[in-house]
């Protein structure tokens, strides 16, 4: 309804409005963009490629125990995201106008995910087994030792998202695909 509320309102202007071709900015378009469409495939099979793998040889309790790590840890996430989604129009605006004040805002930002990360890596090793009864519950106890593990692993996770926005406002998106990819082998083969 809404839509063609604003179609009526502006059918004047949409009569005028023609559709031209830029072959040059849609192939500009198109290189800026497939980076970012590779490496978000890439992301959506390193997330789903533990379960997959834990799926062809374990059992659908193995599966739940991890599933349900995973489901806390991205929550944990979800602080460090909002952070970095937040920064990226700074980080962009002082890549192109400051760089003395890109670093040290990068240094900032860097300060803020440590001082998350290490409370939730130490935090977790510590309180893994609480953690897991108050979310879960006892049927889950067996998942303490995968939250240890993915807890202390965000003391490099979320650094790692500072680092990545750094490349993208410096236009280096194509060099994380490589980088991805070896990510995605080295997760098949670790696992």
């Amino acid at each position: 309804v809404g839509t063609i509320l604003v179609l009526v309102l502006v059918r004047k202007n949409i009569s005028e409005f023609r559709v031209t071709i830029d072959r040059k900015a849609i192939k500009s378009v198109v290189d800026t963009v497939a980076p970012f469409t590779v490496i978000a495939v890439i992301g959506s099979i390193l997330a789903n490629t533990d379960i997959l793998m834990l799926g062809i040889w374990n059992t659908s309790a193995d599966i739940g125990m991890y599933s349900a790590v995973q489901r806390f840890y991205q929550f944990i996430a979800v602080m460090p995201a909002m952070i970095i989604t937040a920064t990226l129009p700074l980080m962009s605006r002082l890549a192109i106008n400051d760089s003395n004040k890109l670093k040290t805002t990068v240094e900032k930002i860097l300060t803020i995910f440590m001082m998350l990360g290490i409370p939730i890596a130490f935090g977790g090793l510590v309180l893994a087994k609480e953690i897991i009864l108050l979310t879960f519950g006892s049927g889950y106890l067996q998942a303490v030792p995968v939250l240890r593990i993915v807890l202390v692993m965000s003391l490099a996770a979320f650094p790692t998202l500072i680092f990545v926005n750094t490349m993208f406002v410096h236009n280096k998106q194509k060099s994380l695909v490589p980088i991805n990819m070896i990510g995605a082998f080295v997760n098949v083969l670790l696992n």
